[in-house]
């Protein structure tokens, strides 16, 4: 997927037609006789599509995290085989900083969906003890 120039939330789907795969002869043709996609082309295309509009929820969503500075640095310490070790360099929802927000805030993160997001996310996270 590339984005189109000048055009928002516009996206174009890039074929390399040198790629080996691509030879001619071979497999099902990409385009209908009128130019337009086939079936397969099409659920690539929308897949594509689908997730880029997920990400841009996503980049918003992290961007208000961080304008309410919600991210932190974590760090998970465990042991195996009475050995201590620890996995860091990821970022988390801050519980503390979260419980010291404004109730508009909150209803807002309720209603665009973040608060259910930063639930499941500190969920995950308290898994890790299970899978070490």
């Amino acid at each position: 997927m590339a984005k189109v120039e000048n055009k928002e939330d516009q996206y174009a789907l890039c074929l390399d037609r040198n790629a080996e795969h691509f030879a001619a002869g071979q497999g099902e043709p990409l385009f209908t006789a009128d130019g337009g996609p086939n079936e397969f082309v099409q659920g690539v295309f929308n897949t594509l599509k689908l997730y880029q509009q997920e990400l841009a929820l996503t980049k918003a969503m992290f961007t208000a995290l961080a304008e309410k500075e919600l991210i932190a640095d974590r760090k998970f310490d465990f042991q195996i085989n009475g050995q201590q070790r620890s996995i860091d360099g990821f970022k988390g929802v801050n519980m503390e900083k979260l419980l010291t927000l404004d109730d508009k805030t909150i209803a807002d993160f309720v209603k665009n969906g973040t608060m259910p997001m930063i639930y499941l996310h500190l969920q995950s996270l308290s898994k890790f003890a299970f899978l070490a």
